[in-house]
């Protein structure tokens, strides 16, 4: 009886979406690039792969190619990856391609050896699985290549513990 005198619970706002391009970047030797997030900020401090600021509207592909980390022949993968952050849902596009320039890189074998937040593991596993399934030349590993690649979930730290 009680329940019926107390007010209604009012509907949760609808949480905004916002839209990303993600840059899978890889090495010849198959290694892919990454990044330290800012200290301050969502993710502050975590490593990520290279991308375009997330933004209401989604990003044509000469528009983010401008945000690439190197020059290469970028290949648009099938699908997205979606994430849910407390105040917002995000889309985010991956781009693959093959090239090189400074910075971190990491053979995809050991990318659970580095401080990936959920949202660049589901990105991990989503090229792995693309490559997988779609061999796209150089773009791949050299361990994809060579059939000798461990699962998506151990090279994306999935099975680390904590």
């Amino acid at each position: 009886m009680r329940a019926t005198a107390l007010p209604a619970r009012s509907p949760k706002p609808a949480r905004p979406l916002r839209h990303g391009v993600v840059f899978w970047a890889v090495r010849r030797d198959g290694s892919v690039l990454l990044r330290r997030r800012a200290e301050e900020g969502l993710l502050g401090g975590m490593m990520e792969f290279p991308s375009t600021d997330w933004r209401a509207r989604p990003w044509g592909p000469a528009e983010a190619l401008a945000s690439a980390p190197l020059s290469a022949k970028w290949m648009a993968l099938p699908g997205l990856v979606r994430h849910g952050f407390t105040h917002f849902q995000l889309e985010l596009a991956v781009m693959s391609g093959v090239g090189t320039t400074e910075g971190l890189w990491s053979p995809v074998e050991r990318l659970g050896d580095h401080a990936l937040p959920t949202l660049m593991k589901k990105v991990a596993r989503h090229a792995i699985a693309t490559f997988a399934t779609h061999p796209y030349g150089s773009a791949t590993s050299s361990a994809a290549r060579s059939g000798g690649s461990p699962s998506a979930a151990s090279l994306t730290g999935a099975n680390e513990s904590r």
